[in-house]
């Protein structure tokens, strides 16, 4: 999908006009090669031949042209020479200390706009303009993203404005056209300059003259026009042809002023001057017409599994690193894994218009973060657990919750029993009983694996269960299931002999939020010759998919129920799961598939009664009402259709494509289209999703805290008997014991949540915590934060951790804050040494 050959095209047939006079004009010339981390190669081969290549012609054209300029993103390709091309990388360094070499985009790679996390986002910036300062010299100021074809969320600008980014270059497909500025929530806004012509430019002659006369009637005001030239994609950067041009369009009657510049100085000089009389635009950039958001679904569940992980395990880290005798944190060890989830956002490898091995290069490295993930989360957790008291009767178990809101939920854990028993009870810390379900593990009789009911767990922070031997009790519980209905406190779902959910009654308003024939996969063909990677081009046509079997009650308990069903199409087979928990007003489902069709499309529908509602897609650290005219959309957690009265949140963990037509939510799962990779997304696949009925619109219908708690389950852990106590003659400040049920941060009201909570970047001791906070349902707010440690002093920061102001504090320890619509706050906490007390 690259154009240079059509730019190519464009350029030359229009020499024919090409006398007139735009000498009133200059173009600021900056040589340039994007670079695609992954595409139709690998990154090996970025790393060991594109990369140095590129940067060794680049050098060598510099010598030869004194004045050349040349610009280049991603920190991950300066990282990689600094490691395999040491010398290399010295010789950029020294062009950059020169001023001729501009390091641009400060992301870690120039990753797609739409999918990751809000917080990926600002670990992109955080983590890529931390290692520009510290190796290369510079503080990046200007965004880079020339091919960013997948359009770009509506609430990006807060992001890039918020990590200290004020100009950005973006791809041509985005409308509008001109040089704008680009407002998003909370006042922020940031410059966009749509690339001239391509970013891939082709050597200039006076073909481009009407071209910068286009441009000069799209952008009146402005004389001066940045171009980007030189090869890109596979690398190659500025070439002799393209100094040979510059110098054949100089000589050409009535040509613009050719110099030669970088991005900083052009932005400062010739654009920011004009700020005040660009046009703005608020809202999402479209991308390509017909573009897929589902293509190799799996790069992208990977990624979501990852960024939870991370999140959770930086969380508990954090909190466990506060509760050790003698402090420090794994800060390189985190750093390194959110590198390769970082790389593994590139626009190309994320939205599967990658080759099949880039892609399963993509997926190891985000399986390689999960375990460094879940390594440190267990150090973590095991930091917290050996200051919590577990001393008395049972087997403790401790259950954590990393959302900043009391929770209930089901949680599993496998227990070891000191000899083999057969009955048992679970209480919480105030003697109740807990329900559960209980199941053997295979050859050990020792061993027992529990599915629990926890309730009330505190925010941020954990609860303490404990399992008692030889005692039976089972609280019951409102769950009651059959082949035909599942039934809780809250929802009754029934199904037909297939089973496909037709009708979920919401029994507090007594509404049925179904419509239709019911909640089933489909099976849509797709155009092969229109389809791509990128494009999505649907016949009129449904493919067979066909129940095999009738509806099996799989699973009943006084904890979880389980209706499965089995489908089959011509070459796949694919199980879905209902399942309904005890406490719980979500319905979920698990979809397996094995999936081999190709040119097809299989997606999920949700029918529903509202033919007149707002769609409603979270997007990175916000969301965006979206057409119901059947438009795909890129969504995050959460999307939610709702009328005056009632609603419908549908909530995943990894798939981002989501459609309205005529009351019908859509949701793509899995593609079947071969050109990039011709065994797309074959094999076995595994997708949670569920739905969530609400009284009213989503905003103070909890959508949000279900969404996080689907992506962000809690965690059970068998804890070893002690008194939390740390060895004698520790210093007594530090010799603290956690009681059996803690709350580490919680916030108010409920629309405020907390969205990260890390050591401050660059800090191996934990002296200042940073707590990352979301307005979410955009609403001027004031909150509170509360959080039972003592501390020095609070002060807000950028999202890149650099100070604004000092916060006051409110009595004991709490911090009182004012949210506009939609904003992200940074909070850093400067604590007593050496922590809790």
């Amino acid at each position: 999908m690259r154009r240079l050959i059509l730019v190519s095209l464009l350029i030359f047939a229009s020499a024919a006009s090409a006398q007139e006079d735009v000498s009133r004009y200059s173009l600021a010339m900056i040589g340039h090669a994007h670079i695609d981390l992954a595409y139709r190669w690998r990154w090996n081969e970025v790393v060991e031949r594109v990369a140095p290549d590129t940067f060794r012609g680049v050098l060598a054209m510099m010598e030869r042209e004194p004045g050349l300029t040349f610009a280049q993103s991603q920190m991950a390709l300066y990282e990689a020479m600094q490691e395999v091309q040491p010398g290399l990388f010295n010789e950029i360094r020294q062009r950059i200390r020169e001023g001729r070499w501009a390091v641009v985009g400060g992301m870690w790679s120039e990753a797609d706009m739409n999918s990751p996390s809000g917080e990926s986002f600002v670990r992109q910036f955080l983590i890529g303009k931390d290692y520009a300062r510290q190796q290369l010299g510079v503080d990046v100021k200007v965004g880079w993203l020339p091919d960013s074809f997948a359009g770009m969320a509506g609430t990006l600008p807060q992001i890039l404005k918020g990590c200290g980014i004020d100009y950005c270059v973006l791809d041509t497909r985005h409308s509008p056209q001109e040089v704008f500025q680009w407002e998003g929530p909370v006042g922020s806004s940031v410059i966009v300059y749509p690339v001239f012509v391509a970013y891939n430019l082709p050597p200039l002659s006076p073909a481009i003259l009407p071209s910068v006369r286009e441009w000069g009637v799209r952008n009146p005001g402005l004389r001066s026009i940045l171009v980007l030239y030189g090869r890109g994609d596979h690398g190659g950067g500025p070439r002799s042809d393209d100094l040979q041009g510059m110098k054949a369009l100089e000589e050409h009657p009535g040509a613009p002023k050719i110099i030669y510049q970088v991005p900083q100085h052009y932005f400062d000089t010739e654009i920011r001057p004009h700020k005040d009389t660009l046009p703005a635009h608020t809202g999402s950039l479209p991308g390509m017409i017909r573009l897929s958001y589902s293509s190799q679904a799996r790069v992208r569940m990977a990624n979501r599994a990852a960024e939870n992980l991370l999140l959770t395990a930086e969380m508990f880290n954090t909190l466990g690193t506060l509760c050790q005798r003698k402090p420090s944190y794994p800060r390189e060890d985190f750093t390194s894994a959110w590198k390769l989830v970082l790389r593994g956002q590139f626009h190309d490898a994320l939205r599967g218009t990658a080759t099949g091995r880039a892609t399963d290069d993509a997926v190891a490295d985000y399986g390689q973060a999960e375990r460094e993930a879940q390594a440190l989360l267990a150090q973590g957790l095991q930091y917290i657990g050996s200051r919590i008291d577990t001393s008395g009767s049972g087997i403790p178990l401790i259950i954590y919750n990393a959302s900043s809101w009391r929770r209930n939920g089901t949680v599993g854990v496998d227990v070891r029993l000191p000899e083999p028993a057969a009955d048992f009870a679970v209480q919480d810390a105030s003697g109740a009983e807990v329900p559960y379900q209980k199941s053997r593990l295979a050859g050990d009789p020792h061993k027992v694996r529990l599915l629990l009911l926890a309730r009330d767990v505190p925010a941020v922070g954990f609860g303490t269960l404990r399992m008692h031997i030889g005692e039976r009790a089972i609280a019951p519980t409102a769950l009651r299931a059959s082949a035909s209905t599942l039934e809780n406190e809250y929802l009754r779902a029934s199904a037909d002999d297939s089973g496909a959910i037709t009708s979920i009654l919401d029994k507090r308003t007594g509404r049925d939020v179904l419509a239709g024939t019911g909640i089933r996969p489909e099976l849509l063909r797709e155009d092969p010759v229109a389809s791509s990677a990128w494009n999505l081009a649907l016949t009129d046509e449904h493919a067979p998919l066909t129940p095999v079997s009738k509806a099996e009650l799989v699973e009943s308990g006084p904890v979880r129920a389980v209706l499965r069903s089995h489908y089959r199409s011509e070459d796949s087979d694919i199980t879905v799961d209902a399942i309904l928990y005890a406490g719980l007003p979500r319905l979920e489902f698990e979809l397996r598939a094995d999936w081999h069709d190709r040119d097809k499309f299989l997606v999920i529908g949700f029918p529903t009664p509202i033919k007149h509602g707002d769609f409603t897609v979270e997007k990175p650290y916000g969301f965006e009402e979206a057409p119901t005219a059947g438009q795909r959309q890129c969504a995050g957690r959460w999307v939610d259709l709702s009328a005056k009265d009632f609603g419908v949140s549908l909530l995943n963990d990894g798939l981002d494509e989501f459609w309205v037509q005529d009351g019908v939510i859509r949701m793509g799962v899995l593609r079947g289209a071969g050109d990039m990779d011709p065994r797309m997304d074959e094999g076995l696949h595994r997708f949670r999703y569920a739905i969530y009925p609400h009284i009213g619109g989503w905003r103070g219908a909890g959508t949000v805290q279900q969404a996080v708690d689907l992506n962000q389950p809690l965690i059970a852990v068998r804890e070893p008997h002690h008194s939390g106590k740390v060895a004698p003659g520790a210093d007594p400040r530090s010799n603290f014991v956690l009681p059996p049920v803690y709350s580490f941060v919680s916030v108010t009201p409920e629309n405020i949540i907390v969205s990260a909570l890390k050591i401050q970047q660059g800090d191996w001791l934990p002296e200042s915590i940073i707590v990352r906070l979301q307005e979410t349902e955009g609403r001027a707010t004031k909150g509170k934060l509360t959080v039972p440690i003592h501390f020095l002093r609070a002060e807000e920061t950028n999202l890149i951790e650099e100070p604004i102001a000092p916060l006051p504090t409110g009595p004991g320890m709490d911090v009182t804050l004012n949210f506009q619509p939609g904003e992200i706050k940074t909070i850093r906490l400067v604590l007593l040494p050496p922590g809790i007390e």
